[in-house]
């Protein structure tokens, strides 16, 4: 099956997923971003269209559509997608918080279709290969770090188009703890603003206390010069080192974590079967859920409950 998608925003991760989608025999039918300069590039790397701007009609020609525009915008590609009932990609985090991500759910279940969310680290080999210890021998911890510098896009920094650093970056360790621990209960977490953006964090960091009453830890800095990032489980009698941006296992050989992930979802498109996708939009919500719980613990200095899903009011 050729599958033809459409890439909603042009930056790094619309790049990325039109180059793993052409890697995978894809057709790129579509690009748009408002920056139609930078949509006509991507779109002529790959033979398609380019636009500024989305109208009713534009998915209807495509199998499934990617969206990789700053989170504050993407319901405007997602919900019409959604309505034409298209396959959807989005990247990480699905929204800027909880209300926003729930009114994303809402829609979905209204008009149900195979659906992902672009938590890569989930397919790597190192992560299956960590999980499968979880599952056969019980940890008895968790500690990540992940010390980096601050992305270079306008939106990144500004709570009101990304959610923040922690919303926006940190979301992939947080959703890997959700991953190999299971669900959080409840956080506490002490934050450092950037003298020069009062309202981001310039570091943070974070304790965690899962359901299953296991506990874990993780400092993030969007502060460094240079990567450096790890994850490690700690079991009785060992622990397992998952190392750098990667997150390398030395045993383990180098893999394109992007086309694994999109033919992912290229599988589950075709066969109408979500089973292959290991991040989907109710994962991503509960992993939202927990970065909203560290918000609010940076906020007030308390341990604060991860609050489900479910009692959140969903919000237009």
């Amino acid at each position: 099956m050729n599958l033809r998608v459409a890439i909603v925003g042009a930056g790094r991760m619309g790049r990325e997923r039109a180059r793993a989608s052409a890697a995978l025999g894809a057709t790129v039918s579509l690009v748009c971003d408002v920056a139609r300069e930078r949509a006509a590039e991507l779109a002529a790397n790959h033979g398609a269209a380019a636009k500024a701007r989305l109208s009713e009609s534009d998915f209807r020609s495509v199998d499934a559509v990617f969206v990789c525009t700053p989170p504050s915008i993407r319901k405007q590609a997602i919900l019409p997608a959604i309505a034409d009932g298209k396959p959807v990609f989005v990247e990480k985090p699905l929204a800027l918080n909880m209300e926003q991500a729930m009114y994303l759910i809402e829609a979905l279940q209204q008009r149900p279709v195979i659906n992902a969310v672009g938590y890569m680290n989930r397919y790597r080999n190192s992560v299956a290969a960590a999980r499968r210890e979880v599952q056969f021998s019980a940890p008895i911890g968790i500690v990540f770090h992940w010390f980096a510098c601050r992305y270079s896009v306008p939106w990144w920094l500004h709570r009101e188009e990304s959610g923040g650093p922690v919303n926006e970056q940190c979301t992939h360790y947080i959703d890997l703890c959700r991953y190999l621990i299971g669900e959080v209960a409840e956080v506490q977490a002490l934050g450092r603003h950037l003298p020069d953006v009062p309202a981001a964090e310039g570091a943070i960091a974070i304790g965690l206390r899962f359901k299953n009453g296991l506990i874990g830890s993780g400092f993030y800095s969007c502060e460094a010069s240079q990567k450096q990032m790890g994850l490690e489980l700690f079991f009785p009698n060992r622990s397992v080192q998952l190392s750098g941006w990667d997150l390398r296992l030395d045993e383990l050989p180098p893999e394109d974590v992007f086309v694994k992930e999109t033919a992912a979802f290229f599988r589950a498109v075709e066969t109408s079967d979500p089973s292959p996708i290991l991040s989907d939009f109710a994962s991503a919500t509960s992993t939202q859920a927990v970065i909203d719980a560290i918000c609010r613990a940076t906020s007030s200095g308390s341990r604060e409950p991860v609050i489900s899903p479910r009692e959140v009011p969903v919000l237009v």
